[in-house]
């Protein structure tokens, strides 16, 4: 967007398209449409870049009057508020996101497959001691789930006592990837670990 552009948010369209807003504003401001730019339309909203400062034109002419059968509201969009609805955008995808992920145990997905999978490894301590996560055929259970990608989170330093873990230690070394954090996780102050 150039310096000579504005975005304009018109609230209140009930099934117009751009064509009705180009006809707005050409009819009702008197702007030729060449000094439209974009036009985003997303569930009665619409933002518009108006190019050649005709922007407080098509306010006066069109705020509170009618585009196609419906009747607006139009105002700028300031750097600040372009920044919170693209944050807003975001956030909405990510919700998006977020419905379609699934947690569970590893016996809830046996049977299934899914693009990512993420298992967590429960275990941590200095004893080495993995306890139940010594199962070879759950842990095969788990990472097998996955069709395009496996993430193991886990202490390395703990779960290489088991002979699967390690294995698939030594296989991410070589075919996959290890990305190891120490100490990156401090506990707050006046926290401590609890005895395993």
């Amino acid at each position: 967007m150039s310096d000579d552009t504005t975005t304009l948010l018109i609230n209140g369209l009930n099934g117009e398209g751009p064509g009705d807003i180009v006809g707005a504003v050409a009819n009702e401001a008197n702007v030729p449409p060449d000094a439209l730019g974009a036009i985003d339309l997303d569930d009665g909203t619409a933002t518009v870049d108006v190019h050649g400062g005709v922007a407080d034109r098509i306010v006066e002419a069109l705020d509170g009057g009618r585009v196609g059968t419906s009747t607006v509201s139009i105002a700028r969009l300031d750097a600040e508020t372009k920044s919170a609805r693209a944050y807003a955008d975001r956030l909405t995808d990510l919700v998006e996101m977020e419905r379609e992920v699934e947690v569970d145990t590893v016996d809830g997905f046996q049977g299934r497959e899914k693009e990512v999978v993420l298992v967590s490894l429960v275990r941590s301590n200095d004893r080495a001691e993995i306890g139940f996560l010594d199962e070879p055929r759950r842990f095969n259970v788990a990472v097998t789930r996955a069709r395009r990608k496996a993430v193991v989170v886990g202490d390395a330093d703990t779960v290489s006592e088991g002979d699967v873990f390690d294995r698939l230690i030594q296989y991410a070394g070589t075919e996959g990837r290890i990305v190891r954090f120490r100490g990156c996780f401090p506990l707050p102050t006046g926290l401590r670990t609890l005895p395993s």
